[in-house]
């Protein structure tokens, strides 16, 4: 099973991350940051689901399911 994972890097997302490959599964992780290192085994997709910068809808058409596990903390709206 490919899947992808929003929000790869935050308390939750990084944990499933690490239990799918665990499992034997591609992982691709969706993030916004760039100073955060994952394993070798994942595909890291750099983007945006609030503004949707850098979001190709082409990245979904690869994977089997998506996890979503993304939220924004620091916005007070």
């Amino acid at each position: 099973m490919r899947a992808l994972v929003t929000g790869a890097t935050g308390f939750i997302g990084r944990y499933l991350v690490r239990g799918l490959i665990a499992s034997r599964h591609e992982v691709v992780a969706l993030t916004r940051r760039q100073d955060f290192t994952f394993p070798h085994e994942v595909l890291v997709a750099q983007g945006d689901l609030i503004s949707g910068q850098n979001i190709d809808e082409k990245l979904f058409d690869s994977v089997d399911v998506v996890f979503h596990c993304a939220g924004e903390l620091k916005r007070t709206e």
